[in-house]
Order: C-alpha cells, then structure tokens, then sequence
C-alpha cells in the first residue's frame, strides 16, 4: 500500500508538473502577446498624432489658399476699378475729345478695346464691361477715329 501511494504520490507530482509546464507556456505566450499589443498601442498613438498633425496642416493649407483667393479676388476688383477709373478719366479728356473731333465716346471704345487687347487678366470680359456704359455712347463709333494713348 505504500509503494502504491508512492506511485499515485510520483504520478500526482508528475501530473502537477505538467500542469505548471503548460501553464509556464501559456504565461509566456501571454507575456509575447502583451508586449506585442504594447507595441501595436505605441504605434496608433503615434498614428493618431500624425493624424492631428496632417488635419492641422491640412487646415492651414485651407485657410492659406482661402486667403490667396481673397487676395487675388481683391486684386482683380482693384485693378478693375483702376481701369474704369482710367476710362472715365479718358472719356472726360478734353485733349481726346478734341482729336476724335469730339467724339469722346469713340476715344473710350478704342482706350477700353486696347485694354482687352493687351491686358485680358484685367478686363476678361471686353463686352460685359462696355456693357456697363450707355449704348448710346457707341452709337457714332467712327472707322478712322484716332487710337488710344496705348495703341499711338
């Protein structure tokens, strides 16, 4: 009885020792797997603020190009007005009233076509522009009237 209690002691141990193997194993793999999602939690944190940084430069390229189009819209206005400002000068211009033999309107038409001629970024639209004008204006539009100060 005793050498039995000895074989059930040995194979109680050996079984026991089986068990702490398996759970040594089982210890280790969850050692390797909570280093592995420690890693994989450093790399989203690092994933997450390259994100915020992205969307935070990608904010500023917003804002810029809203304000590089403020700012070329601005300068489209003003060099607009710059040209109707001129063409109203011209047209009340005694010295080209004078050379078109009075004809101030016809000297306007040819002072606002060489505009559209040599600078479309500043009347795009010749026709549009004129438009703004009373048609009356170019009712006597003579074929051989003087040019513009830009075409002389």
């Amino acid at each position: 009885m005793h050498a039995e209690a000895q074989e059930e002691k040995k194979a109680a141990r050996q079984q026991a020792l089986g068990e702490i193997a398996k759970c040594d194993v089982m210890l280790q793999e969850q050692t390797q797997l909570a280093s592995e999602v420690h890693g994989l939690s450093n790399k989203l944190t690092c994933l997450e603020a390259s994100l915020t940084k992205a969307e935070r430069n990608a904010q500023s390229l917003k804002k810029c190009a809203e304000e590089a189009e403020a700012a070329k819209q601005a300068a489209e206005r003003s060099a607009d007005n710059k040209v109707r400002q001129a063409l109203e000068e011209f047209r009340f211009s005694d010295t080209y009233r004078v050379a078109a033999g009075g004809d101030s309107t016809y000297c306007l038409y040819r002072f606002a076509k060489t505009y559209k001629d040599t600078n479309p970024h500043i009347v795009a639209n010749y026709e549009e522009f004129i438009s703004e004008y009373p048609s009356e204006w170019f009712a006597n539009v003579h074929v051989h009237a003087p040019l513009s100060p830009l075409e002389e």
